[in-house]
C-alpha cells in the first residue's frame, strides 16, 4: 500500500508492471487499485484491468494499462494494489486450473 501525502487527481489509465509465475496457460491476470480510508474502515475501487497470460512459466512479465479514470486521491488515504486470477463476476474465471505467484507489482499513476 502507498499513502497519499497531499490531494492529487488521477486522470488517465494507470500502467501496471507485474512479475509472476503461472502454472497453467490462458490465466486471467486481473489487477485492481483500491482507495483505502485512513482508518481502514472504507475502501473504494478506483480502477481495474485484466491481461490474459498465454503460456505457463516462471519469470513472466506483463505490462498493461488499467481502465482510464478521473479520481481525486485524498491526503492520508492509501492506495492498495490487488492481483488475482479470479475477478468474477467482472470476468469469467478460466476453466483451466492454474496458480499465479506474484513476485513484484508496480503501478504508474497519471497524476495531474
Amino acid at each position: 500500500a502507498f499513502t497519499i501525502r497531499r490531494t492529487e487527481v488521477l486522470l488517465g489509465g494507470p500502467v501496471v508492471d507485474v512479475r509472476f509465475d503461472a502454472t497453467g496457460p490462458d490465466v486471467p491476470l486481473s489487477v485492481r487499485v483500491w482507495d483505502v480510508a485512513p482508518d481502514d474502515d472504507v475502501q473504494g475501487l478506483i480502477t481495474r484491468g485484466t491481461y490474459r497470460v498465454a503460456d505457463a512459466g516462471t519469470g513472466l512479465r506483463a505490462r498493461f494499462q488499467l481502465a482510464p479514470q478521473g479520481y481525486r486521491l485524498r491526503a492520508g488515504h492509501r492506495l492498495k494494489g490487488e492481483v488475482t486470477a479470479d475477478d468474477s463476476p467482472y470476468l469469467q474465471p478460466s476453466s483451466i486450473p492454474a496458480t499465479v505467484t506474484v513476485h513484484r507489482l508496480s503501478i504508474t499513476l497519471p497524476l495531474h
